[in-house]
């Protein structure tokens, strides 16, 4: 495994800072009342006043409540507040608006989602990334575009050279017990050794007497390795596991609190995906999505460990689980292959059978051993991995396979999954359909039992229909 480059830097682009501890009040006249034609803005200006201590710590414990602030929580305290603020009784989120003389970007900053905001509680000074907010010449269309006149080009900067980017999603799959996350954890200790920190999301493994004593026995800085705990995050009493489209505000806000994360690892990602139907192309694009948006942000790298799936497979891509998606979103797939294993030594072959960002380069031979972890005066035994020379195989004919009915329900399966996508259907209809696929009745009918169900309408002569779970 070569040396990786040069970090980039971890800093979002087009920074606004937003001082919530400040105010400029309305001018007064003679008799000490507030003039409705006053200024109240968001930003140093003029003359300013502190805002009262109990606005002051009111935004200090929403940011330790909730990890992130929004501009809501300002404009409700200055509703509420109103009648201090500008006098004359209460006011509306409208009057405020209207005589206040705010931010241009304002109402666009309004709509952006709490975890693209960083504050720190001490000073409340919010940071904004305003990339995204629209400019004066696109609020009326909406769509946010810009010339390509001003980009200065760049060299992709790699963790591993010409496998896995910095910026950009990686996956790495291969079958159970072939030693993907040992190879990862290596990967996880190689950078540790360099200052780095990386965030470990895994719920599979214990870390006591797994994930600990694996990275333990590479060398790992455990100091620079954070792990997300089973229960991601709790509210109201109540736990919640970390889910990708759900949490990813709190994931990004979380980032930008840990600048020195460069390292991502999300083990295995389907555990995270929120229960989505996994052959849904269109469903998988919602998961890694914002996953490539929050590596593109912040330059870091993002792992995403998948499992192959059991049937067949035409090309080296197909053999990772669920929908083409998985492979066609990351720009990036390193696919895990087993030579042989004797004596407790995996002899394995790693290639990379996507490589939109470099040439295509030959697989990297690797060796799983065992391995002892002393720690605290406690021995585990464990595994690491040992890296070798290079391998002159094709990986299509390494992972690819010659049964064409497993290839064509793999087809199947997929396909069922979009065509049920908007809703319930009569069985008749998708029979019908799938068979102007190319598709028989008997496969259509294995691809239903696997990712379809099934709900007879008595009222119609137990007329079937088939939706997706």
């Amino acid at each position: 495994m070569e040396n990786d480059e040069e970090t980039p830097t971890h800093k979002p682009n087009r920074i606004i800072t937003v001082n919530f501890s400040k105010v400029e009040l309305p001018k007064t006249n003679g008799n000490g009342h507030h003039k409705t034609n006053g200024h109240c803005i968001v930003e140093p200006l003029g003359e300013q006043e502190l805002l009262p201590q109990r606005f002051r710590d009111t935004l200090k414990d929403w940011h330790k409540e909730d990890g992130f602030l929004s501009l809501e929580h300002a404009m409700g305290y200055l509703v509420w507040e109103s009648n201090i603020i500008f006098g004359g009784g209460p006011r509306s989120e409208n009057y405020i608006l209207k005589h206040c003389r705010w931010l241009d970007e304002w109402k666009d900053l309004k709509k952006k989602k709490p975890g693209q905001w960083t504050l720190d509680p001490n000073t409340l000074m919010m940071k904004v990334n305003v990339g995204e907010v629209c400019d004066g010449n696109d609020t009326e269309t909406g769509l946010l575009t810009n010339t390509l006149e001003g980009v200065v080009q760049k060299n992709v900067k790699w963790l591993w050279k010409n496998k896995i980017p910095y910026g950009y999603v990686t996956v790495v799959a291969g079958e159970e017990g072939i030693g993907k996350t040992t190879l990862v954890s290596g990967i996880v200790a190689e950078q540790t050794k360099k200052g780095r920190d990386v965030l470990l999301i895994a719920d599979e493994d214990n870390p006591e007497d797994t994930l600990v004593p694996r990275l333990n026995a590479a060398g790992a800085d455990l100091s620079r390795v954070h792990h997300m705990e089973e229960a991601a995050w709790k509210k109201d009493k109540l736990e919640y596991a970390f889910e990708i489209l759900r949490d990813i505000g709190k994931l990004e806000a979380w980032l930008a609190a840990h600048p020195g994360v460069t390292t991502v690892v999300i083990d295995p990602w389907l555990n995270c995906a929120g229960g989505i139907n996994e052959y849904s192309s269109k469903q998988v694009r919602q998961v890694f999505m914002p996953l490539q948006k929050i590596a593109r942000k912040f330059g870091i790298v993002i792992i995403c460990i998948a499992h192959f799936k059991k049937g067949q497979a035409g090309r080296a891509n197909e053999k990772v689980g669920g929908a083409l998606a998985v492979v066609q979103v990351p720009r990036s797939v390193l696919l895990v292959a087993r030579v042989k294993e004797e004596g407790g030594v995996l002899d394995g072959e790693l290639y990379q059978t996507k490589h939109n960002l470099n040439p295509k380069e030959n697989g990297q031979k690797f060796q799983i051993v065992g391995a002892v972890s002393k720690r605290n005066g406690i021995i585990v035994k464990t595994s690491k991995v040992m890296w070798g020379g290079e391998s002159q195989r094709d990986a299509e004919v390494v992972f690819a396979t010659n049964d064409p009915a497993e290839l064509v329900f793999d087809k199947c399966c997929e396909w069922l999954t979009d065509f049920l996508n908007d809703g319930e259907l009569p069985a008749t209809e998708v029979l019908t359909s799938g068979k102007k696929r190319g598709f028989s009745q008997r496969t259509i009918f294995r691809a239903r039992t696997t990712v379809a169900k099934t709900r007879k309408d008595e009222k119609q002569n137990n007329r079937a229909y088939w939706s997706l779970p």
